[in-house]
């Protein structure tokens, strides 16, 4: 996103990307200490959400200033290539009946897109997703690693982390949550949807201020976002990494967190 914007001239400075460790909170802090301040954005997943309702968190999504939606990341589910379970449908069975006779490597922790995403399996599929043995890691690598080693019996991810590993065949991809089939390598993994189950869960990316940026400062940053989205380099980025674009202006991402929020809440 950096090297686009300042590719194409989008933004009249350089730009400078600061990485906050610790799963968003250090971040989102760093950014409120400089309230109305339009220099300062931040891009924002799931967890601006489930962090609070989670009690990880003493910050919420209306602490900040919502500024864009760009994408929708969706969740596919792994077992490994040799696995007994050789379809969705096996594995919902399985889930449904006692979810707890299988383990689940969960990269970011309970509460994450990852967790959310397998739980609601779960649920819709009629099971307790309370049983579920749910492993948490740091990384999708450390996941992959627990699943191809025979340490976890499945594993939701995003897409894009098990493109390599599907291609080489040491997985087998059985479903994914998005509302209708993916293309590319994903074109013949069947939906939750298609099985009965109403499970589509997505990753997304958002991008807040820090709190009292101005109208005038929030129209400045949607033109950008528009534009940013229009490039051609970044429509590449999108499909080289299976994300699905949800434009949204800055009024569209505030009603969409506050129906997210309630639903994560519910679930």
């Amino acid at each position: 996103m950096q090297k686009i914007l300042q590719q194409h001239k989008l933004i009249p400075t350089s730009m400078t990307v600061v990485n906050k460790p610790g799963g968003g909170e250090v971040g989102r802090a760093y950014l409120n200490q400089y309230p109305g301040n339009g220099h300062y954005i931040s891009i924002n997943p799931l967890t601006l959400l489930t962090n609070a309702i989670a009690g990880r968190s003493k910050s919420h999504f209306t602490d900040f200033t919502p500024i864009a939606h760009l994408m929708g990341e969706y969740i596919v589910y792994v077992v490994k290539a040799d696995s007994g379970i050789k379809t969705a449908k096996q594995l919902a069975e399985r889930l449904a009946a006692d979810a707890g006779t299988l383990s689940a490597a969960i990269t970011g922790g309970p509460g994450s897109h990852n967790h959310i995403g397998i739980a609601t399996v779960i649920k819709r599929a009629g099971g307790d997703p309370k049983k579920l043995r749910a492993v948490a890691f740091n990384t999708s690598g450390e996941s992959l690693t627990a699943l191809l080693g025979g340490h976890v019996d499945l594993m939701p991810a995003s897409a894009s982390n098990v493109v390599e590993q599907m291609k080489a065949g040491t997985i087998r991809v059985l479903a994914v949550s998005a509302p209708k089939r993916m293309e590319g390598v994903f074109a013949t993994v069947p939906t939750w949807r298609e099985l009965g189950i109403d499970a589509v869960t997505s990753n997304w990316r958002s991008i807040e201020g820090p709190k009292g940026l101005t109208p005038k400062q929030i129209r400045y940053w949607e033109n950008v976002f528009n534009k940013l989205q229009s490039t051609p380099e970044w429509q590449e980025e999108m499909r080289a990494n299976y994300w699905i674009r949800q434009s949204l202006s800055a009024e569209e991402t505030k009603n969409f967190s506050r129906r997210k929020k309630k639903i994560c809440g519910r679930s």
